[in-house]
């Protein structure tokens, strides 16, 4: 399993997200996500509630600035997965998100950190790209379409948060701080006018890459997870940001 540290990718791009909010304004909890209470059972709650919850949140909600998981759309999107490999996606629609499960749910309130377990059986990214540079040790560069699959996903998120007291007297979680680990079994790359349209070097390249998923996944993966993490840290800070924690977890 390969571990990726983004938060300055996810800080940046959260930064122009309408989540980010210049003036805070305090919100109840949406009728479509039901608090758990502090007992010994609250993984299992969390995990059950997801289930009814995540087709809800995965539609989007514009009172809380949290963007529609189906698709995802994204207008630009720059991923440089090596030193020898920068990529540049525009008109960028990624799916699958919205089919994700909650797997398991951790949350450690005296360290102030939240650990989830969520599992996509397929995520599927439809985009313009750009790409210059070297991968699995062959030179590669090109500019079209692409359609890139990701099956069989496992992602282990974690939040570590502060709390902070707002001038309504209650508290909630602040400047949290996102990590993000994958495991992902399968994979299937198609990248279209690869050597400035020249057939047979772009089907080669395409051959190579889906003839040895699990090397190109070890390139590739940790920039792809980026995308999984801007989700889940965009959502989060959606609804945990603006929510008083006493409403997210009741005695």
């Amino acid at each position: 399993m390969i571990l990726l540290n983004c938060a300055l990718f996810v800080f940046g791009c959260l930064l122009s997200s309408t989540v980010a909010q210049k003036k805070f304004k305090s919100k109840h909890l949406p009728n479509y996500i039901s608090p758990c209470r502090l007992s010994s059972d609250l993984s299992d709650c969390i995990v059950k509630h997801a289930v009814a919850s995540i087709p809800h949140i995965s539609k989007g909600d514009p009172e809380f600035g949290s963007p529609s998981l189906n698709p995802w759309v994204l207008e630009k999107l720059e991923l440089n997965p090596s030193s020898q490999l920068k990529i540049l996606f525009t008109n960028c629609e990624i799916y699958g998100l919205n089919r994700a499960i909650l797997k398991d749910a951790k949350i450690d309130f005296d360290k102030k950190r939240v650990d989830i377990v969520v599992y996509v059986e397929q995520i599927k990214l439809e985009s313009h790209y750009n790409m210059d540079g070297q991968i699995l040790v062959l030179p590669i560069k090109g500019d079209g379409k692409t359609n890139l699959e990701f099956g069989d996903c496992t992602f282990n998120y974690s939040v570590d948060y502060d709390l902070i007291t707002r001038k309504d007297g209650k508290q909630y979680a602040a400047n949290i701080r996102p990590d993000i680990s994958f495991k992902i079994n399968k994979a299937h790359f198609n990248f279209e006018n690869l050597f400035n349209g020249n057939k047979q070097l772009g089907d080669n390249i395409n051959k190579v890459l889906n003839d040895n998923p699990q090397d190109a996944i070890n390139e590739l993966g940790p920039a792809f997870s980026n995308v999984i993490n801007l989700a889940a840290t965009t959502i989060i800070r959606a609804y945990l940001l603006v929510v008083p924690f006493d409403e997210l977890f009741v005695h």
